[in-house]
């Protein structure tokens, strides 16, 4: 029987979780770190990371929460074979 390594990497571990963790290692962004984007002025909070694929949504990849003030944003940040997107690549912690 063929295994798909996609499922192999996840095992003990939810999705979700392990693309947190490697956007986390890639980036050194988690939750509640301040960060700047790319042609943005100001500072944004983390506020959420997940994979609404990982809990039966239809989006794939990782998302990312930001706030500033009363302002809240939701991009894609990492894609669910692990590599980052645009945004996920410009985004940088303070």
């Amino acid at each position: 029987m063929k295994h798909i390594k996609l499922f192999e990497n996840f095992i003990g571990e939810s999705a979700e979780d392990k693309l947190i963790k490697l956007f986390t290692d890639q980036t050194g962004i988690k939750t509640w770190d301040k960060v700047k984007l790319e042609g943005e002025k100001g500072t944004w909070t983390v506020v959420r990371l997940w994979s609404s694929a990982a809990s039966g949504g239809m989006n794939d990849g990782l998302s990312i929460e930001l706030t500033q003030g009363s302002s809240r944003e939701h991009f894609k940040a990492m894609e669910d074979n692990g590599e980052l997107t645009s945004f996920g690549k410009n985004i940088k912690k303070k």
